[in-house]
């Protein structure tokens, strides 16, 4: 009888490639085993060479599967996910790019709202002073109008009250004092009334008027010409206070596209990683097809190995069988008379 170890091994090969055929067959050889070589008859050496023929037909088409088909996928798998792993790479660097030109875009507009806030206070300080030198000029020609008024007044009789309160206010030297008190009564004549020492008194206050008018000339020329510098620089000073707020517009419309880019560039990123782990279940599902095929042509070259052995009668022993239990044990049982029942049941098996 064969050994009931290697039996074991052919048969858990049978059926795990060749289902209910490779059971029939499994229980098959127990009986076809049973004898040695020389003393099988033609049904038991036709079994023997029909799971010879089985095995080898698995085992060829396992390597065939192993090195042709199986092995194609498994390439073409390596390639598909080398090219998911580029794309990955591709999308990483793109990610990182966007976030980096994100960053400075940032910091741009950062810088920029600092220069507006910056520009902004420039502005007012120039348009106060501008204000401040408007006002100053204001308060000096209203002081020149004023000598001019009392240019004019003087030519009228009366307002003599009005011109020698001006005088006194301008603080004139002591010498000139006693004019002041004398044009009291002069300028209460008319015009056609002042002779003599009239006309002199006239004729220095009208000097002393012009004089203040010249004046007051100069120093609205010089403010007049200090306000047109400092409201030029106020103009300057809005024209690029409005530049740098168009500036920080730009900055934030452009902004807006590279944070738009960035989350493009996490999307694609993504995507990119689902397929690259799409691609790497594939792989790993043909590879185990790859393994699955080169297992099942090496257990059938192990099965063959077993099976030639066995047939060759090098592990046939007549002593009575050790006891097993379950599948095996159903296997290896013999009718009372061996040779009737083998024949009848080598027949069947073969005929269907």
């Amino acid at each position: 009888m064969a050994d009931a170890k290697a039996m074991q091994t052919i048969k858990t090969v049978l059926m795990s490639t060749q289902g209910a055929t490779g059971e029939m067959l499994s229980e098959g050889i127990i009986h076809a085993l049973r004898d040695r070589p020389e003393e099988r008859h033609e049904l038991q050496v036709t079994l023997l060479k029909m799971v010879t023929q089985v095995l080898s037909s698995t085992r060829t088409t396992a390597k065939v599967e192993a090195e042709g088909a199986l092995q194609q996928k498994v390439d073409e798998a390596k390639k598909q996910l080398d090219v998911r792993k580029a794309a990955v790479a591709t999308a990483t660097q793109a990610l990182s790019s966007a976030e980096e030109t994100a960053l400075a875009q940032k910091a741009k507009l950062d810088a920029l709202r600092l220069q507006v806030t910056s520009e902004d206070q420039e502005h007012e300080r120039v348009a106060a002073a501008d204000q401040e030198k408007a006002k100053e000029v204001g308060e000096m020609k209203e002081k020149r109008r004023e000598v001019a008024d009392l240019l004019t007044a003087m030519q009228e009789k009366g307002n003599g009250e009005a011109i020698s309160k001006y005088l006194l206010e301008t603080r004139m030297p002591p010498a000139e004092l006693p004019l002041i008190a004398a044009l009291r009564s002069v300028l209460e004549k008319e015009p056609s009334e002042r002779i003599g020492f009239d006309t002199e008194a006239i004729k220095h206050l009208q000097a002393f008027l012009e004089n203040k008018v010249a004046e007051w000339d100069a120093q609205v020329a010089v403010i007049t010409a200090d306000k047109a510098n400092i409201h030029a620089e106020a103009l300057g000073a809005w024209a690029i206070h409005q530049v740098a707020g168009e500036n920080v517009q730009e900055a934030i419309t452009e902004l807006e596209k590279v944070d738009s880019a960035v989350v493009a560039a996490q999307q694609t990123l993504e995507e990119a990683n689902v397929t690259e782990l799409q691609e790497e279940n594939g792989l790993s599902h043909c590879m185990s097809e790859l393994l699955l095929a080169g297992d099942r042509a090496s257990q059938c070259s192990a099965a063959l190995e077993t099976l030639e052995r066995l047939a060759a009668g090098q592990d046939i022993v007549q002593e009575v069988p050790l006891m097993v239990t379950g599948e095996a044990a159903g296997a290896m049982e013999v009718d009372s008379e061996p040779a009737a029942g083998l024949d009848v049941e080598m027949g069947t098996a073969i005929t269907a």
